[in-house]
């Protein structure tokens, strides 16, 4: 049995559909779809009962998905286990990051990480948005610079830096007239959020502030590219919360000439901060990187 198909068979089952999976484990649809075919066929059995709507399993799917969830944990505990060991050995630390997340934030966190142990390798991985906080949880990586906040009881955060989110629309939209926002000024029109997928409980917080602020209509779009969003922007009308010059990270795109970003003085806040494994803050050299983190940043406080 190929862990590939056993990956794309319980993620069809934990989502309840073939397009969520997917897109949960950045790929197509028909990858997913042949996967779990394939593995009907080497069990000789259906797994998946395949609705309009929504996948359920079968009997022979709800047990594969038992056993199969226990078998894939253990399997994606190996790698982590085996590198912390050399780790251990090689004196490594390793921060997390992702391409979405601004890089001057990831810098200056890493930079403080290197002073804090100047014994030790600091290594830096770029993941996938969607992996970074299991990749967490799983030990793989001792600190994470991410949005906040993390919405996972394992984990625990502080702040680093703190946005004041502004709207990006269309050049050509009537509010790019102006210099300034209030969210009164956009209170009925549609703001689209990236997909909740990589980070729900970020996105779940920028909508509450939305709402919280005055916004009727807050749609999360379907995807989490955001050049996929730019453009359904650029189509319709729509608004969108962007980063106020800040011309890198998640929401470059809205700064290229078809965009405009203006600031709202009561927008939502999007934080950023570092995150680690609640379990291992008192261990070495994860409680010394914790101590100058909080010396550099001193009123980040604990969003989670």
């Amino acid at each position: 049995m190929d862990v590939h198909h056993l990956r794309c068979f319980l993620a069809v089952v934990q989502e309840g559909h073939f397009g969520r999976a997917a897109e949960r484990l950045h790929l197509t649809t028909s990858p997913v779809s042949r996967a779990v075919r394939e593995l009907e066929r080497e069990i000789g059995a259906q797994l998946l009962v395949r609705g309009s709507r929504e996948v359920t399993p079968t009997p022979a799917g709800v047990r594969l998905a038992e056993r199969g969830a226990v078998v894939l944990e253990a399997f994606d505990a190996l790698l982590p286990d085996v590198r912390a060991t050399v780790d251990l050995q090689r004196r490594v630390v390793r921060v997390g990051s992702t391409h979405l997340t601004e890089p001057e934030v990831v810098d200056a966190v890493v930079e403080v990480v290197r002073k804090a142990v100047p014994d030790r390798e600091v290594v830096v991985e770029l993941c996938a948005p969607v992996e970074l906080q299991g990749m967490l949880e799983l030990g793989v990586l001792d600190l994470a610079v991410a949005y906040l906040p993390l919405g996972r009881p394992a984990l625990r955060s502080r702040t680093v830096v703190t946005y004041r989110m502004g709207i990006a629309m269309r050049a050509g939209d009537p509010l790019a007239e102006r210099s300034r926002l209030s969210m009164a000024d956009v209170a009925d029109r549609t703001i689209q959020l990236p997909s909740a997928t990589p980070a729900p409980a970020s996105v779940g917080h920028l909508r509450h502030q939305l709402e919280e602020r005055g916004a009727r209509d807050v749609r999360l779009f379907p995807a989490s590219d955001v050049v996929a969003l730019a453009e359904h922007i650029r189509r319709t009308g729509d608004l969108a919360l962007s980063f106020v010059n800040v011309r890198t990270g998640a929401t470059r795109v809205f700064y290229e000439p078809a965009f405009c970003v203006l600031p709202v003085a009561d927008g939502p806040e999007m934080i950023v901060g570092v995150g680690w494994r609640g379990d291992r803050q008192a261990d070495e050299p994860l409680a010394t990187v914790l101590a100058a983190v909080s010396a550099h940043w001193p009123g980040g406080g604990q969003p989670d």
